[in-house]
């Protein structure tokens, strides 16, 4: 259980890190693409340790 709660806060960490930079650099479009996979990675891995986290 306790691995799931370290992931889902690194998974939320990742998803914030992400947006705060997408939002930083929304005029250069290949950092836009970096962040926003970078992000997409943060809220997979986020959802994906809730939901383990609650089963």
């Amino acid at each position: 259980m306790m691995y799931k709660i370290i992931g889902l806060l690194i998974g939320l960490l990742i998803f914030g890190a992400g947006i705060y930079y997408l939002i930083k650099e929304k005029n250069d479009p290949s950092s836009r693409k970096i962040y926003a996979v970078f992000t997409g990675a943060g809220a997979v891995i986020a959802i994906v340790c809730g939901i383990l986290l609650f089963i």
